[in-house]
């Protein structure tokens, strides 16, 4: 349709759902190119989003140290503007790969600050699930 960011932005959309049910590889096919996209024609914001998604790709693949790094630049790209909503999110995913490693001072700091916006934001059932999370992280 001659629309290269709105193409992006589904390409990313494709690649999440993908994501979702476990089909890795055309998730990251998607995302990756949603993400050349994103940059050719300076759309940060959904850059942001489609860096967020590498990143849970990665991190549902095993491979958590790239997972980490999308999930940083996710951060920076959603801090610069502001999205404290997003930030809290890829502040939730980031604590996982964090965990996998076994870098648990590391996932606790990134899942405290994301339950403090979660409170913030009145988002009761993420509020909870990072409480258990944070739970499990000091009993382990």
């Amino acid at each position: 349709m001659g629309e290269p960011v709105w193409e992006a932005r589904e390409l990313n959309q494709v690649g999440w759902f993908a994501a979702q049910v476990g089909d890795h590889t055309v998730a990251r096919a998607h995302c990756e190119a949603a993400l050349a996209l994103h940059r050719r024609h300076g759309d940060a914001h959904a850059e942001a989003d489609t860096l967020d998604s590498l990143g849970y790709i990665e991190f549902h693949t095993g491979n958590h140290t790239p997972a980490i790094e999308y999930y940083r630049r996710a951060l920076s790209l959603y801090r610069d503007r502001g999205n404290t909503f997003q930030v809290a999110d890829t502040l939730d995913r980031l604590g996982e790969p964090h965990a996998a490693l076994g870098e648990h001072d590391r996932a606790r700091t990134v899942w405290r600050e994301a339950l403090e916006l979660y409170r913030q934001q009145d988002r009761a059932e993420e509020t909870d699930r990072v409480q258990r999370q944070l739970d499990a992280l000091d009993a382990g």
